[in-house]
């Protein structure tokens, strides 16, 4: 069986379930990791993670893009392909690809293209992604935007049309549906996401105030951590709604699931930050879909290419408070509206992003390349 070397330079984030599903569903080809640094290993174990061993080697590629470790372990496995995980992670495999010839996609989820590759010398793999980033258009073969407003910005800088493929990332279906039901709390609103600017939490508070004159008793629960989370707890408090808020912090991918199948509403109002980050298609919404959940969200980079608007969910402009507690309301006051979003936001995901016809389409894209 061929293998693939997978290229992430953290692996894995919290956050990052869609990469581990990638590489667990391959079933065409074999896989290992090549990475800096392994985390969360007990959540995502895999057979063969190979990491940096020593902090000069860490150091050294980090600001050289070289390291004789991951040389000596391409030598051994032989891979037939890399695939790298985010624009930076290309630039950090062109050194492999050259030394090696090896064929190098790299796939594209969203803020390493919308924050735009800038000059920077903090941290080193910006600076690293703004220096050899025309190179990586030139000599990467295949380019794997994760929706199609991503594949519309590459194609803006320069990226080759013939290498820009739009490959949506899938979810675990099968497994989403397979666990058991709670009963709902229909007055619960969940949001899930790292307290980051653009995921639009602010607004959602703020939207929060409204519902509650109308419904004192719901609730919003966050989860998710991030720099903004004081700031955010200030703002709950200052508009006098704190003991309706419940900050969950960062979990694991079973208890959101618990959450999503709790939640009467799921809303993930993201806008585009102020330095143009961006999203790609949030996951989340795919497995709040698969929940059964009805969506409420923002016109914002690719979650129109997942909510259809009307009939799985509802779009809103993005920083638009009054609209998105408009939507919120709608939601809360009609049960039959809730559970025909949720079942159409099933069949949907089910239909459009399950994990694997989406690997059997990537595994697909592999063959062609080879």
């Amino acid at each position: 069986m061929k293998k693939v070397a997978h290229l992430r330079n953290t692996f894995l984030p919290l956050s990052e379930t869609f990469i581990y599903d990638q590489i667990k569903y391959l079933t065409g080809f074999s896989s290992f990791v090549l990475t800096r640094s392994y985390l969360n290993k007990e959540l995502f174990p895999l057979a063969e993670v190979y990491e940096l061993p020593s902090r000069p080697e860490i150091f050294h590629y980090t600001f050289f893009r070289r390291s004789k470790f991951f040389e000596k372990i391409i030598k051994e496995k032989n891979p037939a392909l890399i695939h790298a995980h985010y624009g930076i992670e290309g630039v950090y495999a062109r050194p492999l690809k050259e030394k090696f010839k090896l064929p190098l996609i790299v796939s594209f989820y969203g803020h390493e293209i919308t924050r735009l590759p800038k000059f920077t010398l903090y941290p080193p793999a910006w600076f690293n992604y703004w220096r050899y980033f025309d190179e990586l258009k030139k000599d990467g073969d295949v380019f794997l935007p994760a929706c199609e407003f991503l594949r519309k910005k590459l194609l803006a800088k320069g990226f080759p049309e013939r290498k820009t493929i739009t490959h949506y990332i899938g979810i675990d279906v099968d497994y989403i549906l397979g666990l058991p039901e709670i009963r709902r709390e229909p007055k619960t609103i969940l949001t899930v996401g790292r307290l980051v600017e653009k995921k639009g939490t602010e607004f959602l508070i703020r939207a929060m105030e409204i519902v509650l004159r109308k419904y004192p008793g719901a609730r919003l629960v966050i989860v998710g951590d991030g720099f903004l989370r004081k700031k955010l707890e200030l703002l709950a408090k200052d508009l006098r709604i704190a003991r309706n808020i419940y900050f969950a912090g960062a979990l694991t991918r079973d208890k959101v699931f618990e959450w999503m199948k709790k939640a009467g509403v799921f809303c993930l109002p993201s806008v585009t930050a102020n330095d143009g980050d961006s999203e790609g298609s949030p996951g989340v919404i795919k497995e709040a879909g698969a929940c059964g959940l009805p969506v409420v969200s923002t016109y914002h980079a690719g979650i129109p290419e997942i909510v259809l608007e009307g009939e799985t969910g509802f779009l809103v402009p993005e920083r638009n408070v009054s609209e998105l507690a408009e939507k919120i309301l709608l939601l809360l006051e009609d049960g039959t509206l809730r559970e025909k979003f949720g079942r159409c936001g099933k069949d949907f995901v089910a239909e459009r992003f399950d994990i694997k016809k989406k690997t059997r389409e990537l595994e697909e894209i592999y063959r062609k390349l080879l």
